[in-house]
């Protein structure tokens, strides 16, 4: 069986990518959580909008005599600026995230032929063996394979 990825992580490596998921995660301290029920209620940008944004910053940028003075203009051109940049970001994490997501899948696929190899020598040695030990590790597999069909199944339906 060809593994597509052969690859162990040093303590050091995983080390190193907390601290800089920390480090980001400080830098983005200002991140929202928004529940589903706001985030239905916001009006969303769709994939045209950020167009109509650039736009309208553009042309209060020209004519700074329209807007009232209740409009914060400063705090106006932080927000699109910031959502600029955050596009921007989104575009590099959300690659990153796929490979991630797609890495997983990969490796969950690997792991699980080899084990279902592993179990069918195991399986082999319990019948030649009288060993009580191998015996009771086969069984337990067993179970575990039994419940994971009936989970799929009840989810399925």
């Amino acid at each position: 069986m060809l593994n597509r990825i052969s690859k162990t992580l040093t303590s050091k490596e995983k080390s190193e990518y907390f601290e800089h998921l920390n480090a980001l995660n400080s830098i983005c301290d200002f991140f929202v959580t928004l529940t589903p029920a706001e985030k239905k209620k916001l009006r969303k940008k769709g994939a045209v909008r950020p167009n109509y944004i650039q736009n309208v910053y553009a042309s209060i940028k020209e004519f700074t005599d329209i807007p009232p003075p209740v409009f914060n203009v400063d705090e106006y051109r932080k927000d699109v600026k910031l959502h600029g940049d955050l596009i921007e970001m989104y575009s590099h994490m959300k690659s990153l995230y796929e490979r991630f997501e797609s890495t997983m899948l990969q490796l969950g696929n690997e792991a699980m032929r080899q084990s279902d190899e592993v179990y069918s020598y195991l399986k082999h040695a319990a019948k030649k063996s009288a060993g009580q030990q191998l015996d009771s590790s086969v069984k337990k597999i067993a179970e575990l394979l039994k419940q994971e069909i009936k989970e799929s199944k009840s989810e399925a339906r």
